[in-house]
């Protein structure tokens, strides 16, 4: 008779002893990444905060010559959505008890940073639209103007002097805010935002210089995650300001200047 050959039994595989293995892969994975040159460099580009190129509907309907009777178009659409009356309550209810009392500078960056998470949308198509100031706080999503207009309207309720830019960037037309300090508080707010969001020691705010020299327009741009980050635009465009209903055309101003900590 021939052997009664029992079939063989395939070994159990351990769960744990699995999943160790799973966890030492993903490991080894993490570390060959973050040593990875090419994943690296694709990281940081990822990582680094951009304007989006799409160009702005509303901004691109202003003509190719710059002039205060072809900016008032615009500017009209953007006076009307700015309402800082109606922003009071929304701006102060993002700056704790500890930050109250007179205007100061953690008063503007807590304002500032309830814009940082931002969606951008484009208007629809064919329509040029500015959201209430109120709507963009709440819901933190559209385009540069929404952003720009609701972020104004809410300094403005804190009694911050601001102004809108509309300026030509690569992509087409942008809009941003700055705002206006002292020049003699220049370095005093430079060393306030290198230390609050940890900046390097070296960090220098990029702002414009005023007509009057008492004063400095700080760059308030999604451009970085804090006041005074870099300027990207092409140097031409328009300053309008709220408060007067002025606006005025500028070209190759000398906006590229940078304010060292004391």
């Amino acid at each position: 008779m021939g052997k009664n050959v029992m079939p063989k039994q395939s070994k159990a595989i351990d769960p744990f002893q699995a999943f160790t293995y799973f966890v030492g892969f993903l490991i080894a994975m993490y570390l060959f990444l973050a040593h990875d040159p090419v994943y690296k460099e694709h990281r940081d580009k990822r990582n680094a905060p951009t304007t989006p190129t799409q160009p702005k509907a509303v901004l691109d309907s202003l003509p190719p010559l710059l002039s205060e009777e072809s900016c008032a178009p615009f500017a009209e659409k953007v006076y009307a959505a700015y309402r800082p009356q109606e922003m009071k309550s929304r701006a102060w209810s993002v700056i704790p008890p500890g930050h109250r009392g007179d205007l100061n500078f953690n008063q503007v960056c807590d304002v500032f940073q309830h814009f940082n998470n931002w969606a951008y949308h484009n208007d629809p198509k064919g329509k040029d639209v500015i959201f209430p100031p109120q709507f963009a706080w709440d819901e933190r999503f559209g385009d540069c103007d929404d952003r720009s207009v609701s972020l104004a309207a809410a300094l403005g309720a804190i009694d911050c002097k601001v102004r809108l830019v509309g300026e030509r960037f690569e992509a087409g037309w942008h809009l941003y805010p700055e705002l206006l300090i002292l020049r003699d508080n220049l370095g005093d707010f430079t060393e306030y935002v290198t230390n609050r969001y940890y900046l390097d020691f070296d960090w220098q705010m990029a702002y414009r210089p005023d007509g009057n020299h008492q004063y400095v327009w700080v760059n308030l741009d999604w451009s970085a995650k804090h006041p005074g980050g870099a300027y990207n635009g092409l140097g031409e465009g328009y300053f309008m300001y709220p408060d007067e209903g002025k606006c005025t055309p500028f070209s190759n101003t000398n906006r590229n200047r940078y304010a060292k900590r004391r």
